[in-house]
This record gives C-alpha cells, structure tokens and sequence, in this order.
C-alpha cells in the first residue's frame, strides 16, 4: 500500500484512510509510525497499515506558500508547495542545485470540484436544496456589490481622466454602437459636474443619496411597475420562481450596517477626488443627519426592462438631442483642474473601506430581498474570487514539502537526492520528478546562476549616497563592465542613448533619488534594499549577460 501514484491502487487508499479512522476511534489515538495494526470493518481486514502517524505529524509542522524562483534567489528559500482545491504540489528550489518553481503539471477546474463538495456535504441535510439556494443568492449578492464598487470607484474616474487629458476621447466615443457614447458622456459629465464632492461633507451627502436610491428609491420604483401581486400575461404571478419580490428599506442611523455603508463609500468617492478622509464613525452620523434626502415621489412610464433581449433593445437606440447637449455642457478638458484617482479592488488591506464597501453593499441588497447575509470572510472569498484550498490537499503538499525539509536539515547536497511532487486527489494522481540543473552562464571566466547577483553598498565611507555617475564607475573598475542600460521594475533609469540633457542631470543624482523621480513613487521606510537589472558591454564591447545587482541603501 506505498505507491499510490498508480491508478489501480484508489481502492486500496480509500481503504487506508478508513482503517486510521478506525483505529483511532477505536483507541483514541492515531497508530505510531511503522506500527503494525489488524484492523476489522465491513467484512475487510487491513494489515500493515504504515506512516499514518508520521502524515499526520506533517500536517502540522509548516504551512506552504506557492514561491517564484527570484522570490527564492532573494531570500534563498528551498522548498515551498501550494494547491487549489484537489490538485497540488511541491517543487523544491535550492541554492546552487534547481532551476524554476514551475507550478502544478495537474490541474482541475477548482470551481467545479468546490461545488462537487458543497453539494455533497449539503445533501447530508434535509435542507439541502434551501441551504444551496440561498448561498447561491449570498454569492450573487457579493457579485453585484463587486460590480458597483468598479462603477462608483474605478470606472467613472479612469473615463473622466480619459476626457481631460485624451484629445482623440470624444472622437472615439461618438464612435461607440448604440446607446454607450450617451452613457459614457453621460458619466463623465456626473463625474466632473453634477456628482463633483468640495469637502467630505459633499461626499457623505453623496453616499447618503446614493442609498437611498440603490435601497430605497429603485426598489419602490421598481414595485411601483411590478406590485407584489401582478400577473403575467398568462395569469401566472410575476414574482415567482426565480423572481423574488424585494421591499425597500428606511435609512436609520442607528442602524450598524446602514453607517458602515455610507463611511465606507464616503471615503471611497472623497479617496477618487483626492479629498481628506474621515474615519469618525459619530461625524459621519452627523453629517448623515443633515443631509436633507428629497421625498421619493414614483415616476410612470419608466421602462423597467425584464429581460436581456428588452435591455439590448434599449441600447440600440440613441437620444442625439441629450448627446449634442452633453457636448455643450461637460467642461473643456483645457480649463478642467480636476485630477480623479481610479481605485483598484484590494481585498487584503481592511483600512482601506474597500471590503467594508462589499460588506455592507450586499448585505444591503440582501436585505432587499430578504436573503440571509453573509459575513465579512465569506464576502473576502467571495469578492476576491478566492478558491478555498481543500484540507486533505494542504494537508498532503505540508507532507511532500517537510520530506524535502528532513533532507535539508540533513545536509544532502545532491540534486539527485530531491524529488518534486504532484498530485490531484481527486483521481487520485501522485507523481515525483527529479529537479533540473539551474542554468550556467558566464562573463570573462566566471560562471554564475540565478541564485548569483551583485551585491552593492549605497552608503558610502563618508554616509552619502552612491551617485549615478559612481555607480557605473564602480562596475567599470570592480569588475570591468560598462553599463549600457540600467532599471529597475519597469522604470528605465539609464541608457546609452539618454538624451545628453538627461544624462547630465541623472549622473550626479543619488540612486534613491532617481529610482523616485522615474517611478513617481515614494520608497517606503520599510525598504531596505533595491534590485537593479543590467545591459552590460565588457572591455572587447562584447554585449555580456550578467547578474542582477542588490543595492543595499539602509
């Protein structure tokens, strides 16, 4: 019962797995490493039931992080293994032995395998089908929330920047089919105009407006055209089956979820403005308060579209009246001070009011709908579009990464003693390959791999900083190179060809400086290295490949 890695041999793993249960309710504990147990259930005996314990202790000794080759040359990391649902794996990176963490050569789509799970779990209860209904609503909650995030926070800035500062804008936007140029104007002209926050106030106010019409005002609109007990044409209730009739909501500040809401957007749109933010909850109450929200009054002969075909329809059609009267009303892109900042999803970072936004949108929706809401966990997972890792494959790539620990420790220095490992538990698969060499190269006689770099001090004797100008003389000298070009991430920060004006400004200028004034952005306190890439000639102006520099500055 070792090699698992063939397919005959399930049968006898799930077998395997049953007998440690077994064992261990039976005795309260698991069997030791390499001890012998007969073990009778169902009419079948299992003997020889060996390493159960010793998988078991494995699973607690580290938890394993999916790792690129320079992350591993930076900090000289070994091992490391990750896994997406049932597939998996572990790769060993080692200093001077292997080349590229590859990633997993057997993969499963994680969605389906995820839902295959939660159905089986779920048809163990009578609820089953209630249970999977509402979890569906919950992640279509969390869908929409994400969505409105990207068309308050994302999308309205980026195409306001892209009317001030592309004069090609409005000509490719009356390009567009249908009803889009209307809309995309039609946003802008909110953006720059209508919507355009002063202060933090305006922007509460703003959020205040806005949910009274997402919760309120739309939903009463909405059961204005569609009462509860309208019929289909055929006589059938309209809000049946998949159509779930909503109620709408009464804003109330004493109501956790409705404040979160409004601090979180308020921030939000003052952050896209460029405008101070505000984190007291009781200012935000009361300016909450003295926003004066008009009465809803319900609109007839609004179209409510009830499918997609109707919606694309409505598409089609353009009012060239309102289009002609967008153009005379959005500000010139010359005159126009504004400077609006796009914001990009960060799920990971809970200062920011980004999941806080997700949180409180849809659970707000879901309350429409009287749908169960969901807390901030599931909604990170859900809106992050985050696929849980299964146990049993955390648990069995923790197993493969300590194997390849043990040797470590004990001084194995072959390449050959290494082996990278894949599985997918669903079928199952185990499979081990043999690491590659990592690859040679060389200038003048020294040989050098990944794993090699350059190692740079920027603080020099006298506590100043290296210049640009000594830089490139210290590779000239130390190690008879000439620097053609020199960057660092996507910043080009020197090359052969710099307009002389440049160069002349830039050769003087400390390396921080200039690694800040390409980037356009600041290094923070906590960096205490940078990593530079180089185009090196050598003494015959031979183009030589060489490795990346480690510029130390703190």
């Amino acid at each position: 019962m070792t090699d698992f890695g063939k397919f005959e041999r399930p049968g006898q793993l799930h077998v395997g797995f049953q007998a440690i249960h077994a064992f261990q309710k039976k005795n309260n504990r698991l069997p030791a490493p390499w001890h012998q147990v007969i073990c009778t259930f169902d009419n079948k005996v299992v003997l020889d039931l060996i390493g159960s314990s010793t998988f078991c202790v494995c699973v607690c000794l580290c938890v394993c992080v999916c790792v690129s080759v320079r992350a591993c040359a930076l900090v000289n990391e070994d091992v490391g293994g990750g896994g997406m649902c049932c597939a998996g794996g572990s790769e060993g990176v080692y200093d001077l032995s292997s080349t590229n963490f590859a990633g997993f050569s057997f993969q499963v789509d994680g969605e389906e395998m995820l839902t295959l799970a939660k159905e089986l779990n779920a048809a163990q209860s009578g609820s089953a089908k209630v249970e999977q209904l509402d979890e569906a609503l919950i992640k279509k909650m969390c869908y929409w929330a994400r969505d409105e995030f990207e068309g308050l926070f994302k999308q309205p800035p980026e195409n306001a920047m892209q009317y001030l500062s592309d004069p090609k804008f409005m000509e490719r936007t009356l390009k567009l089919p249908g009803g889009q140029s209307a809309e995309l104007l039609e946003a802008v002209y909110k953006s720059l105009v209508t919507d355009c926050p002063r202060s933090f106030a305006d922007c509460v106010a703003w959020a205040r407006n806005h949910w009274q019409c997402q919760y309120s005002n739309n939903i009463r609109q909405l059961l204005h055209n569609f009462p509860p007990d309208q019929l289909t044409s055929s006589g059938a209730p309209f809000w049946s089956g998949p159509k779930r009739c909503p109620h709408p909501l009464e804003f109330s500040t004493s109501n956790d979820l409705h404040i979160d809401y409004i601090m979180a957007a308020a921030n939000l749109f003052a952050q896209t403005y460029g405008i101070e933010s505000c984190t007291d909850r009781a200012a935000v109450i009361k300016l909450s308060q003295e926003v004066k929200v008009p009465n809803f009054t319900p609109r007839s002969g609004v179209k409510i579209h009830v499918s997609d075909q109707e919606l694309q329809n409505s598409n089609s059609s353009v009012d060239d009246s309102r289009l002609e009267e967008l153009k005379v009303l959005l500000p010139a892109p010359e005159s126009s001070q504004f400077k609006l900042c796009a914001i990009d999803f960060e799920k990971d970072d809970d200062t920011n009011f980004h999941m806080d936004f997700i949180v409180a949108a849809s659970n707000l929706r879901a309350e429409n709908y009287d749908i169960p809401p969901t807390d901030r966990h599931n909604s990170k997972l859900i809106a992050g579009k985050i696929i849980p890792a299964i146990a049993t494959t955390t648990a069995a790539v923790v197993g493969l990464v300590c194997l390849e620990l043990i040797k470590i420790v004990q001084g194995h220095k072959k390449l050959e003693s290494f082996k990278n490992g894949f599985m997918n538990l669903s079928l199952p698969f185990f499979a081990f390959s043999d690491p590659i060499a990592a690859p040679r190269h060389k200038y003048y006689e020294i040989e050098w791999t990944l794993w090699d770099r350059f190692e740079v001090s920027g603080l020099q004797p006298s506590g100043e900083e290296m210049t640009l100008r000594q830089f490139l003389d210290f590779f000239k000298n130390e190690h008879k190179l000439e620097i053609t070009m020199l960057s660092q991430g996507v910043s080009m920060l020197y090359s052969f060809f710099m307009p002389a004006a440049k160069l002349r400004e830039r050769l003087e200028l400390p390396m921080t400086e200039i690694v800040t004034k390409v980037s356009k952005k600041k290094l923070g306190k906590h960096v205490k290295a940078l990593v530079f890439e180089l185009c090196c000639n050598d003494m015959s102006d031979e183009d030589v490949e060489v490795p990346y520099v480690r510029y130390t500055i703190r």
